[in-house]
């Protein structure tokens, strides 16, 4: 089966998250492409070696799925997107922000949060020997976001993000 990395539009979408201690980080690897033929996108990583991060209980978690045209730089989107939370920006659409794709590379985005007292409810719902799945909807646009999730060292093991892009017609 053939894997695709763009959408009906040209794009590449990436993901990003929230580490506490690093700041914004844009895992290097594209989300493979399913596009449905009524313009929904559908993007999903392959392999938990992709991204997976520990989050405690009390944490709240933070992701950015990012529609791309054209050339980009995981280092600068980065950096772009820590510059853009300090300025609380993040969750504003890409028109109002043109910090984040500087040359109208970002065509979309949208930003999704998890609040510390759903990661604690989570913590407390998963087992080690159970694999959860949380969906929760884009601030932005009309996506929903999908996070495969297990108990792990008293936390929430959080890995192979998913995403669902409806496109109203």
């Amino acid at each position: 089966m053939e894997q695709y990395t763009y959408d009906h539009e040209g794009l590449q979408y990436v993901f990003g998250y929230l580490d506490k201690n690093r700041g914004w980080r844009f895992v290097p690897h594209r989300f493979q492409i399913v596009n449905e033929p009524n313009q929904t996108v559908v993007g999903q990583f392959i392999t938990s070696l992709w991204f997976s991060h520990i989050y405690n209980p009390n944490t709240v978690q933070r992701y950015m799925i990012l529609g791309i045209r054209g050339q980009y730089s995981y280092s600068t989107l980065n950096q772009q997107a820590d510059e853009d939370d300090s300025n609380g920006k993040n969750r504003s659409p890409c028109r109002e922000r043109p910090a984040i794709g500087r040359g109208g590379n970002v065509v979309f985005k949208d930003y999704f949060e998890i609040s510390a007292a759903e990661t604690k409810a989570l913590v407390a719902d998963c087992t080690l020997d159970e694999t959860k799945v949380a969906n929760t909807k884009g601030i932005i646009n009309n996506s929903t976001l999908s996070l495969r999730m297990r108990k792990y060292n008293g936390g929430l093991y959080v890995t192979l993000p998913s995403f669902i892009r409806s496109r109203l017609v």
